[in-house]
């Protein structure tokens, strides 16, 4: 009857703290034998079973349920399956799991890491969110030009604009010109403040825009 009515709607106030581990964790067990780790795992942080709750985590790994996972290593202060399982998702390119894992721990090495490879495969959103949460501005810089390179100049535009470089966001609106791409153009010229560029192709090109 209480797994029926689930760990959220449980109200166990009423016994002693070893009284309420005990039935948590009771709880915890079945539901993972049971197949319901969503409970389960809700029954661990409760009871304050990281051993369990890891194991949890393995489980939703098994079933690719990575997001899961990873949530579970973090809410079991497990560095080290946060690092393995980090690693694991960066090999399959699970970038956005990769990303919350190292985040977890904070890891700077880890994270410029997976910034790089993020770089390397053209994933730029993933490499922004992780060198803006770094604060590295040189590796921003860095991105920027990639994306640059690879035509995506919304991307170089948003790193461009996040670091403030004037002149290389009017270099980007200088690409964008030659590209056709006047709206982007515009966007970039606006951001770096420069009048001449934007009166340019106002003037010249407004009725595209």
């Amino acid at each position: 009857m209480l797994m029926e009515k689930g760990v959220d709607n449980l109200n166990l106030s009423m016994f002693s703290e070893d009284m309420r581990s005990t039935v948590l964790n009771t709880l915890g067990d079945e539901y993972t034998r049971r197949g319901n780790l969503n409970e389960a795992a809700k029954a661990y942080i409760l009871a304050g079973n990281r051993t369990k709750l890891s194991i949890v985590g393995k489980d939703f790994e098994r079933l690719c349920l990575f997001d899961r996972a990873v949530e579970a290593f973090k809410m079991a202060g497990d560095n080290d399956e946060l690092i393995r399982v980090g690693l694991k998702c960066m090999e399959e390119g699970r970038f956005a799991q990769s990303v919350a894992a190292f985040k977890a721990i904070n890891s700077a090495e880890l994270l410029t890491k997976l910034g790089d490879e993020c770089v390397a495969k053209g994933k730029f959103d993933y490499a922004f969110e992780i060198f803006n949460f770094l604060g590295d501005d040189a590796k921003l810089a860095y991105v920027g030009e990639a994306c640059v390179q690879e035509g995506q100049f919304a991307h170089a535009i948003k790193a461009f604009k996040h670091i403030n470089d004037h002149d290389k966001l009017n270099k980007v609106g200088e690409a964008c010109l030659k590209n056709g791409l006047m709206n982007s153009a515009l966007e970039a010229f606006t951001i770096a403040e420069n009048a001449t560029m934007i009166q340019f192709i106002k003037e010249n090109f407004g009725q595209v825009m």
